[in-house]
């Protein structure tokens, strides 16, 4: 039952990394049923079928993979698959421990997959019962060899009862708790994790999500993710905290400029001198712009779960200032923009930002420069016809600077209050410009429609305007002042140029629609589900993203300093050796990894040879039965097969069992480790039946 739980919870635990828990349920079900069938009824599936089943889920797994599939869902897909099949399949000893090994992988691809609370619960869950399985296996796979009559022999004259497991168990148990608590928080964080690539990372479809371009004009319905990308605390220059519920905060990780058949994407032309890349060290300020000392500033503190290695963007507010990390890495700052995107080790990252978003304008009253249209001739018209009621001119010639901000609300109240929003949307017809499409047409459209429409009428009337995406972040914790950005909070959204150097943040998107605009439900499941979000959140703050600020912290230090306890260590393994002119920081790890396993393989040879001897020195002492036991060895010389010194005698007998001779040999070998071993004496008529056995030929 101990094995059955173990793969039972590894597979449920395989349903919550994958968030379909229906799925891991059918397959604990499934594999339940095998058991009891295999196991009280039926004899199992052949073996000959499972391996064809088997050659089935490899196939489909790497027709997943090909197709675009995520390779770690993928191997656990096969590997559940394939721990149910073996359920229904004829099982032996060996295979108890196979569905052990499953287990043990499928929860390591779990963790791989998902880091959520449900996939901790499995691990903690699933590992004592690892252990107890393991060490039952240990016992059970020797004694299985000497089939049913010889363990009911055995049971009837063994007065002595089997230790009890509990104990070294509980110890084990205790004292790998003990030892993975220190490894957790001394390590340093992050090492070398970037030099293993992208494993692990779980590809994306069509799903809501974070973009640095905008591509328009594709069908299909958008599919939300609840997975937390970050949480950000906001205070002013007193440590005030900011915001509320319902208050929405733009947080740009990525500016679009240049358009092009329904594409958006960053602009290819910038001023010289704007953009530069910049190593920065832990805690070291970068300053993005300078901005009046006078302008009113807002502090904000990001902590992000999962940062990737490369390019990864440092979401702001609007008009950045100056940004400090906790993590070394390079940062490409453009500063036209105010984006900085960092290079660096993948993991938890914490960095402050402090951004002047109400900056007051330069001075002046001309625009600095016409941008650059749409190139659709029906959108001066419409831009025309929309300003009309409103006295404002769209001339730019005509109107002044001032009005350039009730302009663009004009725009901007048209498509909040006239179209609406969807995230399942019809592919734009061949041959359209999906813009003009959704202006004209469509009407209905998700955020990066609205956001588009809106740049291309304020630049039909001479208004700067460029496309952000980042996160519309609405989900407010009063208690920790804390806002909490999910993947689905992915928004896109119009900054307008208001004045010179004056940038203003607009959205044409009706605020019901947005993701993080809805109000919260107050039903009981609802504050049911967002109690078990705030424990999930400790847990993910709390262990998942475990970084060097935290670990700073708990030796007493701060977020932007390493722990005097483990910076040596940080220093050993970034500063990697010199190989004919070669730099390579996972040297040192390589080379650890390799005299680790020298250590282990050196331990285990010795630990071999030890338990040899132990064993020829455990036979040596046969008491009065060492007569007998000379008799049997003489026996073997005879036979011309010598017991070596390595091998028991029962051992060597079995081997010799086809050898004339061998017969006999066997027998008496049996009955004399049969009293060594049970501690029962040997009969008068047993011993007998020993020395004849010696005898026969």
């Amino acid at each position: 039952m101990v094995i059955l739980s173990a793969a039972t919870v590894s597979l449920g635990g395989f349903g919550v990394s994958e968030e379909n828990p229906l799925l891991g349920l059918v397959l604990v079900l499934a594999s339940g049923a095998g058991w009891v069938v295999t196991e009280f009824w039926a004899r199992g599936v052949p073996r000959w079928a499972t391996n064809l089943m088997l050659v089935g889920l490899l196939i489909g797994a790497c027709v997943r993979v090909m197709q675009g599939g995520a390779p770690v869902s993928a191997f656990n897909g096969f590997l559940a698959s394939l721990l149910v099949l073996k359920m229904w399949e004829r099982r032996e000893v060996r295979d108890y421990g196979q569905v052990l090994t499953m287990s043990l992988f499928l929860a390591i691809g779990g963790t791989l997959n998902r880091s959520t609370l449900g996939v901790g619960v499995t691990l903690i869950i699933l590992a004592p019962l690892l252990v107890a399985g393991t060490m039952m296996f240990q016992i059970l796979a020797p004694w299985s060899r000497f089939g049913k009559d010889a363990l009911a022999a055995d049971a009837r004259r063994n007065r002595r009862p089997l230790p009890s497991l509990a104990p070294i168990g509980l110890f084990s148990a205790a004292v790998g708790i003990a030892i993975a608590c220190v490894v957790f928080v001394s390590v340093p964080r992050g090492i070398g994790l970037s030099q293993f690539g992208r494993f692990g990372s779980a590809g994306s479809g069509r799903m809501i999500g974070f973009a640095d371009r905008v591509q328009l004009g594709q069908g299909g319905l958008l599919s939300e993710s609840q997975e937390v990308v970050l949480s950000v605390r906001l205070s002013d220059a007193d440590h005030q905290p900011l915001g509320g519920q319902g208050q929405v905060q733009y947080l740009r990780g990525a500016v679009l400029e240049d358009y092009e058949d329904g594409r958006w994407t960053a602009a290819r032309k910038v001023p010289r001198g704007q953009r530069s890349d910049e190593a920065r060290e832990r805690g070291q300020e970068l300053f993005i712009s300078q901005n009046p000392p006078s302008s009113p500033t807002i502090f904000q503190n990001y902590r992000v779960r999962n940062a990737g290695s490369r390019s990864f963007p440092l979401f702001t507010l609007l008009m950045p200032r100056s940004l400090a990390t906790t993590r070394a890495g390079r940062l490409r700052v453009d500063r036209a923009t105010g984006i900085v995107l960092r290079e660096g080790e993948a993991g938890p990252l914490e960095y402050t930002v402090i951004s002047a978003p109400d900056a007051p304008p330069d001075e002046g009253e001309e625009r600095d420069r016409l941008p650059e249209t749409l190139g659709q001739p029906r959108f001066a018209g419409l831009a025309a016809s929309l300003l009309g009621p409103s006295g404002i001119s769209p001339d730019p010639a005509r109107r002044p600077v001032a009005d350039d901000a009730s302009a663009a609300r004009v725009f901007e109240s048209h498509l909040r209050n006239t179209f609406t929003y969807t995230r399942d949307v019809l592919a734009c017809p061949p041959g359209r410009d999906p813009t003009e499409w959704f202006l004209f047409d469509a009407r209905t459209g998700h955020c990066e429609y609205f956001a588009s429409a809106l740049t291309a009428l304020c630049r039909e009337v001479g208004i700067d305007a460029r496309v952000v995406t980042g996160y519309a972040a609405g989900e407010f914790d009063p208690v920790t002042f804390e806002y909490t950005v999910r993947s689905s909070a992915a928004h896109a959204w119009v900054e307008v140029k208001v004045g010179p150097s004056q940038w203003r943040t607009m959205d044409g998107t009706p605020p019901a629609s947005m993701p993080a605009g809805a109000a919260a439900s107050q039903t009981w499941w609802a504050r049911m589900m967002r109690s078990f979000e705030s424990v999930q959140d400790v847990w993910a703050d709390s262990i998942v993203s475990f970084d060097s600020a935290q670990q700073s912290r708990l030796f007493g230090g701060n977020a932007f300093e390493s722990p005097p306890g483990t910076a040596w260590m940080e220093r050993f393994a970034q500063r990697g050796f010199r190989v004919r002119g070669f730099e390579s920081p996972t040297l040192p790890v390589i080379g650890a990894a390799t005299a680790s396993l020298i250590i282990v393989a050196a331990g285990f040879l010795w630990t071999r040879r030890a338990l040899a001897r132990r064993r020829a020195s455990r036979e040596a002492g046969f008491g009065d039965l060492t007569p007998l036991h000379a008799q049997l060895l003489a026996r073997f010389r005879s036979m011309g097969r010598p017991k070596p010194t390595h091998r028991s005698a029962l051992k060597h007998a079995r081997d010799s069992v086809n050898t004339p001779g061998g017969q006999g040999a066997l027998v008496a070998a049996e009955l004399l480790f049969e009293a060594r071993f049970s501690g029962i004496s040997l009969s008068p008529a047993d011993r007998q039946r020993a020395v004849a056995a010696l005898r026969r030929r």
